[in-house]
C-alpha cells in the first residue's frame, strides 16, 4: 500500500468515528430532551389533578354550607371553610347570599 492508500483509509476512519460520536451525542441529547418534558408533562397533570380535587373539596363544603337553615350558620360555615382550605373572597361573597 502506498501513503496515499493508508491516508486515505486514515481518513475514512477518523470520519466513520467522528459520525458515531455525533450520533451518540445526538441521540443522548434527544433522550434527554424528551426526558424532561415527559417530567414536565407529567408535573403538570399532577398539579392540574390536585386542584381539581381541591375544587370539589371547596364545592362540597360551600354545598353543604348553603344546606344549613339559618343565615347565621351558613356565614359562620362558610367563615370555618374559607379559613380552612383559603377559598378566594369571591367564593365566599356568593355562597354568603
Amino acid at each position: 500500500m502506498n501513503a496515499s492508500t493508508t491516508s486515505s483509509t486514515s481518513r475514512v476512519k477518523d470520519r466513520r468515528f467522528s459520525l458515531l460520536w455525533l450520533s451518540v451525542f445526538a441521540l443522548l441529547s434527544i433522550s434527554t430532551l424528551l426526558f424532561a418534558f415527559q417530567r414536565v408533562v407529567h408535573a403538570a397533570v399532577d398539579k392540574a389533578q390536585a386542584d381539581r380535587i381541591q375544587q370539589n373539596v371547596q364545592a362540597q363544603a360551600l354545598w353543604q354550607c348553603n344546606r344549613l337553615p339559618a343565615r347565621a350558620q351558613r356565614s359562620a360555615c362558610v367563615a370555618a371553610a374559607a379559613g380552612a382550605m383559603r377559598l378566594p373572597d369571591r367564593l365566599i361573597a356568593y355562597s354568603a347570599d
